[in-house]
């Protein structure tokens, strides 16, 4: 017997889950059947820790079905929801996602699959095309910042005021490393990255 499993997902900045739980009580009711609903509360730096949605990814089994109102319940990416999709298809769990009319019928399994594999090729594609049109703004900008003689890259590492007067001290042994720290008001670890820098950009 296949197990029917919701999963609710809400942010702080949304009002609260009743708009998702209705959309599940009324597909248990269309379809007749229970549904063991898991649900994350969560702020907007804690996504990946979703506690309910990974205890749900635990418990399923192939054959069984997950019910989601919207797709971005997946993920906040295309990759993301691609991932989550194709490791559901791998282990034969089907996902009914409610916004999408044609991804409801739990009834045809096959057609559940497919369609299943036909979203996880349309995520890839977006998530390609996304990731294209972002290098693309990327360039762009790099070409208006050259135009304009803008620096590209990092800043440079801004030294400590009379560290060039001191360095040679250091380089000829004059001073050890420890003492060229205490002068310039650093820790030793820090005075080895300026002088890493300084040596590689003089």
């Amino acid at each position: 017997m296949n197990n029917y499993y919701g999963y609710i997902r809400v942010s702080t900045d949304e009002q609260n889950e009743s708009r998702q739980l209705q959309a599940l009580k009324q597909f248990e009711k269309d379809h007749e059947v229970k549904l063991t609903i898991f649900m994350d509360k969560l702020t907007g730096k804690c996504f990946s820790e979703r506690e309910q949605y990974q205890a749900l990814k635990k418990v399923v089994a192939p054959g069984d079905v997950i019910v989601i109102k919207e797709l971005d319940r997946l993920g906040r990416t295309y990759d993301q929801i691609k991932q989550e999709l194709t490791e559901f298809r791998n282990i034969n769990v089907q996902v009914v996602i409610l916004d999408l009319p044609t991804f409801t019928d739990v009834k045809d399994q096959k057609l559940g699959k497919l369609l299943n594999n036909l979203m996880v090729e349309l995520l890839s594609y977006f998530a390609e095309k996304e990731h294209e049109r972002i290098t693309e703004r990327v360039r762009e900008g790099v070409r208006q910042a050259q135009k304009e003689g803008k620096p590209i890259g990092r800043p440079k590492r801004k030294l400590p005021k009379n560290f060039s007067k001191w360095y040679p001290e250091w380089k000829n042994g004059d001073m050890t490393a420890v003492e060229f720290a205490r002068i310039m008001g650093v820790s030793k670890p820090t005075i080895y990255r300026y002088i890493r820098h300084y040596e590689n950009h003089n």
